[in-house]
């Protein structure tokens, strides 16, 4: 979970951990980019605004970056109401959805859930060379 507000990271960890999620912490855009180089995450959650980057610029960096798999969710939350123009902007970044608070926890947690397992089925595949690292097919 990236966002500079503490007490958003808790709020949300506090769903996720009993979901059986183990949350790695990052308060920054920067900081985030180097935990997903270093960890893998099975998935990313972003905060609209993360004080040195938004969180669309940082989707778009998670993206562009070889060293990060492409089959990796990206969630974006969003403090406030969303709009269709929000929701096509989070996508074009290259994120896989858009969130806004407050959250329906159990949709969100079931999503979540869903797009770590196409990420671990995609990683598996990758691993067992069922997929051609050149042309991802």
């Amino acid at each position: 979970m990236v966002h500079p507000d503490e007490l958003a990271v808790r709020s949300l960890e506090s769903v996720l951990s009993p979901a059986g999620f183990s949350v790695l912490r990052a308060y920054s855009g920067a900081e985030a980019a180097a935990q997903v180089r270093r960890h893998r995450p099975d998935a990313v959650i972003l905060g609209s605004d993360l004080g040195d980057a938004t969180g669309l610029a940082l989707s778009r960096t998670l993206r562009g970056d070889p060293e990060v798999a492409s089959s990796m969710p990206i969630f974006l939350v969003h403090a406030g109401p969303t709009s269709r123009q929000d929701r096509l902007e989070a996508l074009r970044a290259g994120a896989d959805d858009l969130w806004s608070q407050p959250l329906d926890t159990e949709e969100f947690v079931l999503r979540l859930a869903a797009a770590a397992r196409a990420k671990l089925d995609a990683d598996r595949a990758r691993k067992a060379g069922l997929v051609d690292p050149t042309t991802g097919l």
